[in-house]
């Protein structure tokens, strides 16, 4: 199988898998760690060094895009040895527990991982059975089993930090251009999943609490670690809702300038959640750039997706967030269920209106199982990635009635070309220039931007 992974412009550790591998480790089990997409060019690369290592289980994580990349991979471990157990985890088993079906993965692990996984590595250490593990599909004979779901963790800081120490090294790894200020740059979760229930995200799959939060103490620890460590003093938080809990988000700033910690970091917020007194402190705690989820300039259209915001919460958080002295960068999306030329219009308009430092419009994405998966079969038509390889959300996965593909494509390259070649944008990106390599990486990302 000649099957080339393509690299991509945004490549950061995979977190969840070293989650996972802390956790083991903690409990006494070896297990070594490999990042396909930098380290092997095609599928017969990672067949080699399935050979060298000789593992017993071998864990795969995946989204919905790279579902068919990791499919091939589980075959291919197959075919080098049957006997090695495949594991899946990831959003795409999350919402489509049936879909190892028709592959060659033994099991799907459902949902937040760690210790489901860890008891399926005791079962088959003890020869024990597994169809009383939570959290788990799996196959027997021609069918796939469904186990009982696991509860999400109440408290997450029973968790090891992930063990980034299988990591190679950090250099090799880096965001997005726009997500961070310096490099290396290291990626961290203050707290996991979210309490709002957009129709297009994984978390309105169930009506359960999601959003938990380390304490500032657990934070704090791991910020030391990695900056003593690894020498990285650049942060990008991954969390869904970094400020949800707004006395936590306080804390933990103030608790980053006691320890004279020194760092940069940026992180995505809720426009819900804009401070003022909260935003001036994560300025001063080093926070550079908070990304928002706007998504639209039309109230219809946030309406229709479930936000839970308003166009003047939009405004006003962006207004404040500026105030603070903190870059502010807004994601967009466009073609949703209904959208009409009108309500693109609008989002061009918000976009270009405010003071936003930079923006991204992305084609709607349908994650399956979502809400919005529903209303996108009702009010247009899904078509598969056009390139399973592009291990990105940035193709025209849904068409909705009311407008075409071609049309969805000539609106991206307008707002993009209205948002980023205005002149008084053009004019205040010079101004905060500060050396030439600032220049360069803002000559890179608006390529990376308008070339897409």
């Amino acid at each position: 199988m000649n099957t080339k992974f393509r690299k991509t412009d945004n490549i950061i550790p995979p977190l969840g898998i070293l989650y996972v591998a802390s956790l083991l480790n903690q409990h006494g089990i070896e297990s070594k760690f490999l990042d396909g997409l930098l380290f092997c060019n095609n599928i017969s690369d990672f067949s080699k060094l399935i050979k060298r290592y000789k593992p017993d289980i071998v864990g795969v994580t995946s989204m919905t895009p790279n579902f068919s990349i990791a499919k091939d991979v589980a075959k291919e471990i197959k075919s080098v040895n049957n006997n090695i157990i495949t594991v899946v985890g990831g959003s795409h088993i999350t919402a489509l527990p049936n879909c190892i079906k028709n592959s060659s993965f033994d099991i799907g692990v459902i949902g937040e991982g760690e210790f489901t996984f860890l008891e399926l590595i005791t079962a088959f250490r003890d020869s024990r059975t597994i169809s009383n593990i939570k959290g788990i599909a799996y196959k027997s004979n021609d069918s796939v089993i469904i186990n009982e779901t696991r509860p999400l963790l109440k408290n997450i800081d029973i968790l090891p930090h992930p063990k980034r120490d299988l990591l190679k090294k950090f250099s090799i790894y880096h965001p997005a251009i726009f997500n961070y200020k310096k490099l290396p740059c290291a990626t961290i979760l203050t707290s996991r999943g979210c309490n709002y229930k957009c129709s297009y995200c994984i978390n309105s799959l169930s009506n359960k609490t999601f959003w938990r939060g380390h304490s500032v103490k657990y934070v704090l620890e791991e910020l030391e670690d990695i900056k003593v460590n690894y020498n990285i003093s650049n942060f990008w938080f991954l969390d869904d809702d970094f400020a949800f809990d707004r006395v936590r988000a306080y804390k933990m700033c103030q608790e980053i300038l006691n320890r004279n910690l020194k760092i940069n970091w940026s992180c995505m917020m809720r426009v819900n959640d804009a401070d003022y007194k909260l935003l001036s402190l994560m300025r001063k705690a080093g926070c550079w750039q908070i990304a928002y989820g706007i998504e639209s300039g039309s109230q219809r259209m946030l309406d229709i997706v479930n936000k839970g915001s308003s166009l003047v919460e939009i405004s006003n958080a962006v207004h404040l967030t500026k105030k603070a002295g903190i870059e502010v960068k807004g994601f967009f999306m466009l073609g949703l269920p209904t959208e009409t030329v009108a309500d693109i219009e609008k989002t061009i308009n918000i976009a270009i209106s405010l003071p936003f430092d930079y923006a991204t419009f992305f084609p709607v994405s349908v994650v399956p199982g979502t809400r919005l998966e529903k209303e996108a079969t009702k009010y247009g038509k899904i078509v598969k990635y056009p390139d399973k390889m592009k291990m990105s959300y940035n193709n025209n996965v849904f068409i909705p009635d009311t407008l075409n593909e071609l049309e969805l494509i000539a609106f991206q390259k307008k707002a993009y070309y209205k948002f980023y070649f205005r002149p008084k944008y053009i004019l205040n990106q010079i101004i905060k220039l500060r050396n030439f390599s600032d220049l360069k990486k803002k000559i890179i990302a608006l390529g990376v931007l308008v070339l897409q």
